[in-house]
């Protein structure tokens, strides 16, 4: 038999065709989600530093303010 004529013999959601797709699709999904969550973690250290920074400025400035 021809391949080209094979071709049209093969399913196109056939079970192997489905899992594969199911497959790219959790791969996507699960590429997208960790993008997120590095994101977030990357704006929460960021936020948590200044708020040290922040803090701890307010803080020395009390002291200052007490002793004199």
């Amino acid at each position: 038999m021809d391949p080209t004529e094979m071709r049209y013999l093969e399913e196109e959601n056939g079970a192997m065709m489905k899992t594969f797709k199911d497959a790219v699709t959790g791969f996507a999904t699960g590429k997208t989600s960790l993008v997120f969550i590095g994101a977030e973690q990357l704006v929460q250290n960021f936020r948590a530093k200044r708020d040290f920074f922040n803090g701890a400025h307010i803080t020395m400035t009390k002291v200052a303010r007490t002793h004199y």
